[in-house]
């Protein structure tokens, strides 16, 4: 939820306007109906998690990742951690109940988490829940000996005690990414070719410029209202929450990031056949720093 607050930002700017774009934001319940909705058509792009990447694009390359929005060690606080209770009395987390949000990313990023403090992934009784916050509730219900816990739920636990065992502040473990369309990106890549205004180069120019506007203000905390709504956080809940470092100027995933989650879907079953590098990320589109100029107020 936290990596929707650049989209918010760009609520409050006329920023996509201001590169020309004419953008009709669109929200779903989980990521299987954004898949289906890129699939079909439906919708032109996506911000999501990287993996949405690979299953979309496990038969034919249907979609590109062009930008990275949110990654863990693009900042100096945990995107995830792994928590247990006030006064828990137990030292290892092997063989315990531990409560992890549902879908592909979050048990990627708890196994990766467990592999770091050598304990086997399959010693522990994975219950999956809807979300964090709900991993969160089970732990604090006593229903589980440990949960895996993402922002902004994180910070919320954190204020209520909770300890962490481990986090993925420094891994390559995650990162949440806009797709597009292949169809979308090879016209952008032509127009390029061709000196013409690239639709996709201007889309991420737009999300520069309101990354930009949230990292200028952290330290003056001016978006922290609309991280709190975006993160769906009560009044009161979310006093310690980090504003978050967006990175900046536009990235892209590396081909570690690539080549360990491909491998990890693949010994899972979650894919039939490897997918490559260049099969799911397109550089080419990323503005040059030089060209960045920031949003204008109004």
């Amino acid at each position: 939820p936290l990596g929707l607050s650049v989209t918010g930002v760009t609520g409050d700017r006329p920023i996509f306007e201001g590169n020309g774009l004419d953008v009709r934001i669109v929200y779903f319940e989980d990521s299987s109906q954004m898949e289906n909705a890129l699939a079909s058509g439906e919708i032109d792009a996506a911000l999501t998690d990287f993996a949405s990447a690979f299953v979309l694009n496990q038969e034919s390359e249907q979609v590109k990742v062009v930008m990275t929005v949110l990654r863990p060690y693009s900042r100096a606080t945990p995107l995830w951690a792994l928590l247990k209770a006030p006064g828990a009395s137990y030292t290892e987390i092997a063989g315990q109940r531990l409560a992890i949000p549902e879908g592909i990313t979050p048990r990627y990023i708890g196994e990766g988490i467990l592999d770091d403090l050598e304990v086997d992934p399959e010693s522990v009784d994975w219950l999956e829940v809807d979300d964090g916050w709900a991993a969160l509730t089970a732990l604090e219900n006593g229903e589980v000996a440990a949960a895996l816990v993402p922002e902004p739920a994180l910070s919320a636990a954190m204020e209520r005690g909770a300890i962490s065992v481990a986090d993925n502040r420094w891994s390559l473990l995650s990162q949440l990414v806009v797709l597009f369309r292949k169809p979308l990106v090879d016209e952008s890549l032509d127009a390029l070719k061709n000196e013409k205004t690239a639709v996709v180069k201007q889309f991420i120019k737009s999300y520069e410029q309101a990354i930009w506007e949230l990292n200028s203000k952290v330290e003056s905390g001016e978006y922290r209202d609309l991280m709190m709504e975006m993160g769906e956080l009560s009044p009161g809940t979310g006093d310690s929450l980090s504003m978050v470092l967006f990175p900046w100027p536009a990235d892209v995933p590396i081909e570690t990031e690539v080549e360990n989650l491909n491998q990890w879907l693949l010994d899972r079953g979650v894919l039939s056949q490897p997918v490559h590098y260049l099969q799911v990320v397109e550089p080419a589109l990323r503005p040059s720093p030089e060209e960045f100029v920031p949003c204008h107020e109004e």
